[in-house]
């Protein structure tokens, strides 16, 4: 989902990807005895967003990559949610 503020919101269900993807995006197996509220994704390289993904989005033209940086992650029962600055 594009945010006004140029943010993407990405809401990622638990239920379709592996446990490989998910300790890939935690950074750690995920279980009912983890902390919740402790998680960062790391973005190591901008991502560049193809056109195909934006216009779906209704990204703006001038907002083609993922900014760089540590995003919080918010992990629920069913999915994970992140919010990464566009550039």
């Amino acid at each position: 989902m594009f945010n006004l503020d140029q943010t993407l919101t990405i809401y990622i269900h638990r239920d379709q990807i592996s446990l490989e993807d998910e300790i890939k995006i935690g950074g750690q197996e995920i279980n009912k005895e983890t902390n919740l509220e402790e998680f960062t994704f790391l973005m190591e390289e901008e991502i560049e967003i193809p056109e195909e993904t934006r216009m779906p989005l209704k990204v703006p033209e001038g907002l083609t990559k993922i900014a760089t940086g540590a995003y919080p992650v918010t992990v629920t029962e069913k999915e994970f949610i992140i919010t990464l600055k566009l550039i």
